[in-house]
């Protein structure tokens, strides 16, 4: 009924696992907190056969975490296929002797095209790690992406049972990342969208989540976003504090305005030494990134932007700027010798 990895490393590099057995069978990586399992999956097919390949799993003896590397440093990574869904961080039974439910700490982390089609459901960290270099981390296969524990959240359940979210948990991009999810479809009229967080949710708090509410749709389209690692390629001729970037874009929408909620990452700006009161959120209008913070909110960890009227680049950060190009410089720079020059005869 599936594979389990205990406290160890499981690396596949060749040939083809196929998930078989019974309801509820899954393949998992569970290993005691202070041990996590890990599976390195840089060659080779993992065929989830229409099961879920889960990364962390909580069960009745205690949080059993994992992480699950998918491709490497020298730019190899593997298959993962089937109508199975991805959960990482999961929860299936009350701790042993405890009133307690808690999610437990998985990651999934690399760059390669995930093929499985089923739910993403990522109470843990899902991370774009180019390694190096411009790569993605491909999720789109996916029909739906979801989370069922908030962060730093404490909720009753229905048996009368407390759970809670280890906080932090949500999307990022590193090292040359870029995280790529599904596309949002869009209804004509009004209507609020989530991106890396559960539909339903009103207010988002995964970090690097976003809600976008629409007013006036004229007519229907999709909604694409990607989260980018703040060193990648298109973001050469960009300077500043930069604490996350993301690039949205519209196939066949079209709107009048948007507002744009984006979670950001309190930890990251704490180590970084930006305070949060300075954040600002940035659009890029051509080739300048216009500030377009309408709002901060320090409890909730959100910056927004009202009426937003197109989609391109979004950044968070401080005194953020495009760097002119060599040529533009100089000409910047002998206009600035004539226009002194002139002064001076004058």
């Amino acid at each position: 009924a599936g594979a389990t990895v205990g406290e160890a490393a499981v690396n596949l590099r060749s040939g083809t696992w196929t998930l078989t057995g019974g309801t509820g069978a899954a393949f998992y990586a569970a290993g005691g907190s202070a041990t996590p399992a890990r599976i390195g999956h840089t060659g080779g097919t993992l065929a989830s056969n229409g099961y879920s390949v889960i990364v962390g799993q909580q069960n009745q003896w205690g949080d059993r975490d994992g992480d699950y590397y998918f491709g490497d440093a020298a730019g190899s990574s593997g298959a993962l296929t089937g109508s199975g869904s991805l959960i990482v961080g999961n929860i299936t039974a009350k701790m042993s002797g405890s009133g307690y439910r808690r999610t437990t700490y998985g990651t999934f982390t690399g760059h390669g095209t995930v093929g499985l089609t089923g739910t993403l459901r990522n109470n843990g960290y899902v991370i774009a790690n180019g390694y190096g270099a411009d790569r993605d981390l491909d999720l789109t296969a996916f029909t739906a992406v979801t989370n069922t524990i908030d962060n730093n959240e404490y909720k009753l359940s229905a048996d009368n049972n407390f759970y809670y979210g280890k906080g932090g948990t949500g999307w990022f991009a590193v090292d040359g990342g870029r995280l790529v999810l599904p596309a949002i479809s869009v209804a004509a009229g009004a209507g609020a969208y989530n991106w890396g967080e559960n539909p339903a949710d009103t207010d988002i708090d995964l970090v690097n989540s976003l809600r976008i509410a629409f007013t006036d749709v004229a007519a229907p389209g999709n909604l694409s976003a990607s989260l980018l690692a703040t060193d990648r390629g298109e973001l050469a001729r960009t300077a500043g504090n930069l604490l996350a970037v993301w690039d949205l874009s519209a196939a066949g929408l079209q709107f009048g305005t948007a507002d744009i909620v984006f979670r950001y990452d309190d930890a990251l700006a704490t180590s970084l030494g930006l305070t949060e009161t300075a954040l600002r959120l940035y659009h890029l209008d051509g080739n300048a990134w216009v500030d377009v913070t309408s709002g901060v909110d320090l409890s909730k960890k959100q910056i927004s932007a009202a009426g937003i009227g197109a989609f391109s680049l979004f950044a968070i950060g401080t005194d953020v700027v495009v760097i002119p190009e060599p040529a533009s410089a100089l000409i910047l720079a002998l206009a600035g010798v004539s226009l002194a020059g002139r002064r001076r005869r004058g």
